[in-house]
């Protein structure tokens, strides 16, 4: 009898979380033995079998192990306990352009990154003509990277996994890129892939109609451990209705939203301290867990917060405004250094001045399904400045005013400190947005003149 093609049996896997830095020292001089860390377990007592040829999908909402366990699958990380024995090669798509260099062409970009991702040297000239023609760069193909707009990027990124031939892949969230045409390409390739090549797939991802379509498994992780498996529509249904209902429009909901930061007062050159962004949802349409936070009295709850000290939050807002149209250069240049308050989540100041016209872009991952769509957003900073900023967003192509913060008078008071602006509504704005922006990007904005 044939053994399965990945068999994971009991793994458990622990981050050890520190308080203070110098806390790992001392617990490594501890003459008593003295413990100062807190073991932070991302996935508990993970066990499962998939078996050869077949395509099995993992769900669930963020920080439930999901990207732990592929990364433990891909080799990136080690269990703390329990066994994975894997029959065949494993290529893991976890994260796109993986070694993309901006001096080198795209011709030569295509190489390197077919090395990152494993593919054999003497092969990659073979498919090398492949994946360009996928990426449809036409003559850019030769030209540096430095010279690509974000969308070709991720197209170049992306059109290497066709020359992969892999016996195992597992895949978190790698089902687009570029344009929504392209979107579209990169998930029939991928659906093709799950269900024609004859290997062995394990994908992350919540885009729910494609794991419908193209998984013969399913997977519901939930606190770092497998709530429940079995045929695909039986596990979505489930596991949107744990989200308060079974019946979830998948339409009218952007990936993401662009919103732009600029003085009221243009001549004045303001550095604002930012800590961090959160979406708003009315109280009861979500389930609140130790990822939301609801102020006493509060008719809406806090969720998907973007701290923005931390770099990795910060390069996702990068990457977000890239899809939109935003240069990473003009998306980079009006962040500033990182400033540590007591035990606080750090601030980042954030200085429109210095982009070009006088404006900062933000682009943020809009929360999708099965979450709620956002009603509202708030940022958290030090609002002590003399004059106000604005906050607007981009729908259809226009620039829509929300409303200011950063004074003292348009903020609310916590722990003694003006932290938190008032909620900025979104939601008739939410509703405006048509079909055509499911899975793809936004019209562009035009980049301000200097």
């Amino acid at each position: 009898m044939t053994g399965p093609a990945i068999s994971v049996r009991g793994v458990s896997k622990a981050y050890r979380l520190y308080r203070n830095p110098g806390d790992r020292l001392r617990e490594l001089l501890s003459p008593t033995r003295h413990t100062y860390r807190q073991d932070y377990w991302a996935l508990r007592d993970v066990s499962f079998d998939v078996p050869k040829g077949r395509t099995y999908g993992i769900l669930g909402a963020n920080g439930a192990g999901k990207s732990t366990l592929l990364k433990i699958l891909a080799g990136r990380l080690r269990q703390t306990s329990g066994t994975i024995e894997v029959e065949g090669r494993v290529n893991g798509i976890l994260e796109l352009g993986t070694g993309l260099q901006p001096t080198l062409t795209g011709r030569q970009n295509a190489r390197v990154n077919a090395l990152f991702l494993g593919l054999d040297p003497w092969r990659i000239e073979d498919q090398l003509d492949r994946i360009l023609e996928f990426a449809e760069l036409g003559d850019y193909a030769d030209q540096p990277l430095d010279t690509y707009s974000s969308g070709m990027k991720s197209r170049l990124a992306f059109s290497v996994l066709t020359a992969l031939e892999p016996e195992v892949l597992v895949l978190d969230e790698a089902l687009a890129a570029g344009d929504s045409g392209f979107s579209q390409k990169c998930t029939r390739f991928i659906h093709d892939l799950c269900n024609n090549s004859g290997c062995t797939v394990l994908v992350v991802s919540h885009d729910m109609e494609f794991m419908r379509n193209s998984c013969q498994h399913l997977l519901w992780f939930e606190h770092g451990k497998v709530h429940s498996e079995g045929p695909p529509e039986q596990i979505v249904s489930g596991y949107l209705e744990s989200f308060g209902g079974a019946e979830v429009e998948l339409s009218n909901r952007p990936r993401y939203l662009l919103f732009r930061v600029t003085p009221e007062d243009p001549a004045q050159q303001l550095d604002y301290e930012l800590q961090c962004v959160s979406w708003l949802a009315p109280v009861g349409s979500l389930r609140e867990d130790s990822s939301t936070w609801r102020g006493e009295g509060h008719p809406f709850v806090h969720y998907g917060l973007q701290f923005l000290g931390h770099d990795a939050a910060l390069f996702e807002t990068f990457r977000a405004a890239g899809v939109l149209g935003v240069t990473q250069r003009t998306a980079r240049e009006v962040w500033g250094p990182v400033r540590t308050i007591e035990e606080q989540p750090p601030y980042r100041r954030l200085s429109p001045h210095r982009g070009p016209g006088g404006v900062a872009y933000l682009g943020l991952p809009v929360p999708q399904y099965p979450l709620p769509p956002p009603s509202g957003i708030r940022m958290f900073g030090i609002n002590e400045l003399a004059t106000p900023l604005v906050l607007s967003v981009q729908v259809d192509g226009a620039w829509h005013e929300l409303g200011k913060f950063g004074t003292p008078e348009l903020s609310v008071e916590q722990q003694g400190h003006y932290l938190a602006s008032h909620p900025f509504d979104l939601k008739g704005l939410m509703d405006r947005f048509a079909d055509s922006f499911v899975g793809g990007e936004a019209p562009a904005p035009a980049e301000p003149s200097a």
